[in-house]
């Protein structure tokens, strides 16, 4: 309009950077930038897992309000090593102990369930969860955090699907999970596996298997054939 002052009302940025790096970067020939988990156009190399005495400070929160008389130091010791620290693991594995244990026949209330017997069970529970993809994949996300790429059930050209094809730092990985439905079932499977490396010219593969059974033998076996290899995970 005429005598009136044509400018923006508002500006809108978008992008990988905040407020903070634009700011950086207005001075020519800084690289510097800052670490925060919220930019992901920087690496977050910052370990988020527990350590066992940060789970024995959550830990002793809950116990002010329940009183259960749990051993603080072995428990979370225990849920430690079954979980790594990884904050998921830890918090849904706590949530199966008080929320799906409680108030059973083998654990009629929170003392039975906070102990060493009771944790053994919840983290039986949490294996037998149908996530065993999703818990994977929330292990992998910080890995490649911002530097590659994965993808779920990718289509080959003769119309299967493999599990999950991982883009990291110019290599390429073929991941496939699968739970032990015995001996046969599992040489399928390896059988499938050596047959995408074959279709992505790969020379070696991951195999993620989720064995339930008591008398399981847990560890990384290698496996190979043709010049092809897996290496496969027994959990």
């Amino acid at each position: 309009m005429k005598g009136k002052d044509h400018t923006f009302w508002s500006v809108i940025l978008a992008g990988v950077y905040d407020i903070k790096n634009l700011k950086v970067k207005l001075h020519p020939g800084e690289e510097s930038k800052y670490n925060s988990p919220w930019n992901i156009a920087v690496d977050f190399t910052v370990n988020m897992d527990f350590m066992p005495e940060e789970i024995s400070a959550m830990l002793a929160e809950y116990e002010k309000d329940h009183q259960t008389g749990m051993d603080i130091d072995k428990i979370s010791t225990q849920i430690y090593d079954y979980t790594s620290g990884y904050p998921y693991l830890v918090s849904r594995l706590c949530q199966i102990a008080d929320g799906r244990l409680a108030g059973t026949g083998d654990f009629p209330d929170l003392q039975s369930v906070w102990t060493h017997r009771g944790i053994v069970e919840a983290e039986l529970l949490l294996r037998k969860e149908p996530k065993g993809r999703r818990i994977f994949l929330m292990y992998l996300k910080p890995i490649i955090n911002g530097t590659g790429n994965y993808y779920i059930e990718a289509q080959t050209r003769d119309m299967r699907r493999t599990d999950i094809i991982v883009d990291y730092r110019g290599e390429q990985f073929v991941i496939e999970l699968k739970i032990w439905h015995g001996s046969e079932y599992h040489q399928r499977g390896e059988k499938q596996l050596f047959e995408y490396l074959d279709y992505y010219n790969a020379d070696t593969g991951y195999l993620l298997s989720f064995h339930f059974n008591k008398n399981k033998k847990t560890g990384i076996q290698e496996i190979s054939r043709h010049g092809k290899h897996i290496m496969e995970v027994v959990v």
